[in-house]
């Protein structure tokens, strides 16, 4: 990956060059054609995922079966990074909505990237926090049913 690749994402934005350089090095590609899984709820999280091209859907299995979409995430965008702050199982699945690049961090080195730099920490507070309001009221409107 190209280091200003990374960037276009906020959780990104505001680093050197030179730390876009260590962080892209420390990444790896992979690819998720349409509609192939990329993680299943309750599976072990080890890995941040970075979009560079494509689009997922995030979704929330359901008691019944079913599943309820909680965001769309395209280029630019990330997820998994939850279940890498506790070490839980995913609370979410993910599968690609079309044809999709991602860049994975594993998990120590995304650990470590917040330890050594506070400002992306607090963005990644921002960014939970805004995901968590966005779950919150889709248990509101299911619980309203």
């Amino acid at each position: 990956m190209k280091p200003h690749e990374l960037a276009r994402s906020s959780f990104f934005k505001d680093l050197s060059p030179a730390e876009l350089a260590d962080i892209a090095a420390l990444m790896t590609k992979d690819h998720f054609q349409a509609g192939e899984t990329i993680f299943k709820q309750g599976s072990p999280g080890d890995y941040f995922f970075y979009i560079a091209s494509g689009a997922v859907r995030v979704w929330l299995g359901l008691e019944d079966g079913g599943a309820r979409e909680l965001a769309e995430l395209g280029p630019g965008q990330f997820f998994g990074e939850l279940a890498l702050l506790d070490k839980e199982p995913r609370t979410a699945g993910v599968e690609a909505v079309e044809n999709c690049e991602v860049w994975k961090l594993e998990r120590e080195e995304f650990l470590n990237l917040l330890r050594g730099n506070a400002q992306m920490a607090v963005k990644l507070l921002h960014v939970v926090a805004a995901r968590l309001r966005r779950a919150d009221e889709v248990i509101r409107m299911l619980s309203s049913r």
